[in-house]
């Protein structure tokens, strides 16, 4: 059972890969620390209000990305603020988990990628439950099916829009994913 699912998980099935997801259960609360660039800790409900409030027409995106280790797979999940034009800044939170259990070869890879959507879907959600409008999700997904990654775009993409998510997926560009890239090839 995948570690945020609070019940039993359920397969999901796309014409090309077998996910075990969440399905209609309660998922777990999982309140992550971020911080700022400078490594401060900060509210994330706060931060990006104060944000919108000082500069309107801000853009909030949300994306994840991760990095085998060694020993450990590191996350990390951004909310970055796209000033129209004028740039941006972002957020993190940063965690390693243990391989332990993860698998090998395409099972990580499905792993992993399953783990990036459905924390970038958390904080999405934690941020609309304080009201803030999230204009798009990034997904760390491939739309050409030479990449692997490609299996997971059925499912990854229809999961946030069900939700009522705006999604990218590459070749497009991923504004929240590139920085998340960033700070786990650290």
């Amino acid at each position: 059972m995948p570690r945020w699912c609070s019940g039993s998980a359920s397969l999901f099935y796309t014409e090309k890969a077998t996910v075990r997801i969440c399905v209609g259960v309660q998922m777990k609360e999982m309140r992550r620390l971020f911080k700022n660039i400078h490594g401060e800790s900060i509210d994330e409900i706060k931060h990006t209000l104060d944000v919108l409030k000082a500069n309107p027409g801000t853009k909030v995106y949300v994306g994840t990305d991760s990095q085998k280790k060694r020993k450990s797979i590191e996350y990390a999940v951004v909310i970055a603020y796209r000033y129209g034009h004028r740039g941006c800044h972002f957020i993190y939170s940063k965690w390693n988990v243990s391989r332990k259990g993860y698998g090998r070869g395409d099972d990580l890879i499905i792993k992993r990628l399953t783990e990036e959507i459905q924390t970038s879907i958390e904080v999405a959600e934690r941020l609309k439950e304080g009201s803030i409008s999230v204009y798009q999700i990034d997904l760390d997904l491939n739309g050409n099916p030479k990449w692997k990654s490609n299996k997971l775009v059925q499912m990854g993409v229809g999961w946030a829009r069900g939700l009522g998510y705006n999604v990218a997926i590459k070749p497009e560009e991923l504004v929240a994913v590139k920085a998340a890239n960033q700070l786990v090839n650290k």
